[in-house]
């Protein structure tokens, strides 16, 4: 089966953590027919020194944006130029199972209702093999639906779905820090079926800081606003969201050190 890669690349990324990234998708047992790296503003010469040298071997396909919009939005310019109904998301700094995209393929091929699919993911900081944790998912399309209403279900840098539904359902939008959560509402409260897998696919690179940086006032505020707007499009009623600023925005505002220590010890 044929499918894209869709990646967003910014100027802030390390050249070695790209390097290591595409070696892990040049290494997969089942290779994307193609690979969609949007350039979210300039990048350095390191950079693109690190996609030149891929580029044959992934038929990269760059699509360059003159200014840095986002995450959100550079995806979006992106699933654009995808030329196949599945596309597997991936980041620019993690590193694929070799096995990643063939286990993937053989699921769609099993479960054909179904949109998206996902995984658990190992977290590590600068050594792959030394796992600082796994963040497991919810498997089933009913425990998701569930687990949706209260957190993200998926583990965004391993998810394959299918384009024809993202789209019908517009795509990531600009809820900043959110913008694959609040997708994943809207396609489920749309009715599209989704599935995980517990094996982990992907191992995500974590910041040693990574968790004590996902605060202050500004992700509170963001927190309250996707709330809500679960709230208004009929996902959970008004005590689940009430309860869940409850229960998230305080972990916002903690001290850094708290902040992490609540993000290991409850959120894995």
């Amino acid at each position: 089966m044929m499918f894209s890669l869709l990646m967003s690349l910014y100027e802030g990324e390390s050249a070695s953590n790209l390097d290591q990234a595409l070696q892990s998708v040049a290494a997969s047992t089942v290779l994307p027919t193609e690979v969609v790296m949007v350039l979210d503003g300039p990048v350095r010469a390191e950079l693109k020194d690190v996609i030149e040298k891929h580029a044959a071997g992934l038929n990269l396909k760059i699509v360059a944006l003159s200014s840095n919009v986002g995450l959100g939005k550079a995806l979006s310019e992106g699933l654009r130029h995808c030329s196949y109904d599945w596309i597997a998301r991936f980041d620019t700094d993690d590193l694929n199972e070799p096995h990643r995209f063939e286990v993937q393929l053989e699921l769609i091929e099993k479960f054909p209702a179904v949109d998206v699919f996902g995984s658990s993911v190992v977290e590590f900081v600068e050594e792959p093999d030394v796992v600082r944790a796994i963040k497991n998912v919810p498997e089933t399309h009913d425990a998701i639906l569930k687990f949706a209403k209260k957190r993200n279900p998926f583990n965004h840098m391993t998810v394959m779905f299918r384009k024809e539904t993202v789209l019908r359902f517009g795509g990531y939008g600009n809820e900043y820090f959110y913008e694959d959560y609040a997708l994943w509402v809207r396609m489920l409260a749309g009715g599209a079926q989704a599935a995980n897998i517990r094996e982990p696919l992907v191992r995500m690179r974590t910041a040693a800081n990574m968790y004590k940086r996902r605060g202050g006032l500004r992700y509170a505020r963001q927190e309250l606003a996707v709330q809500y707007s679960f709230f208004k499009l009929g996902f959970i009623g008004p005590g689940r969201m009430l309860l869940n600023c409850l229960q998230r925005i305080p972990t916002r505002l903690l001290p850094a050190a708290l902040r992490e220590f609540v993000y290991l010890k409850f959120l894995r």
